[in-house]
């Protein structure tokens, strides 16, 4: 898995590459934990465009990275899955602490930036 990362007008996006799952959560986790800790970046989006696959513990990883960094000060956004990792993320829990987007230009609509 490759993560692209960019920080721009206060929010992390982050691009990920390939596949999210119980084998890449350790390097999504550990490249939050590196730039988000540092940076105290409260909004973060996470663009699924080019994820190809994710499973259950790539989710969880990104429901334990908005924990970890933003609670209740910040917010997570994600846009551009396709419909097969819709089907998985509306069986998860992810959308109780993630909003959706259209694209990653609607995120500075969603934190008035």
């Amino acid at each position: 898995m490759n993560i692209d990362m960019e920080y721009k007008k206060g929010i992390l996006f982050v691009r990920l590459n390939g596949i999210l799952n119980v084998k890449t959560s350790c390097i999504f986790e550990d490249a939050l934990n590196r730039i988000v800790n540092k940076a105290g970046i409260r909004y973060i989006l996470i663009n699924f465009e080019k994820l190809y696959e994710i499973d259950k513990v790539g989710i969880f990883s990104i429901i334990n990275s908005y924990n970890k960094f933003l609670r209740n000060s910040g917010k997570l956004m994600i846009c551009g899955y396709n419909d097969i990792l819709k089907i998985k993320i509306e069986e998860s829990e992810l959308l109780k602490y993630a909003l959706p987007t259209n694209d990653e230009i609607s995120a500075f609509n969603l934190v008035n930036i």
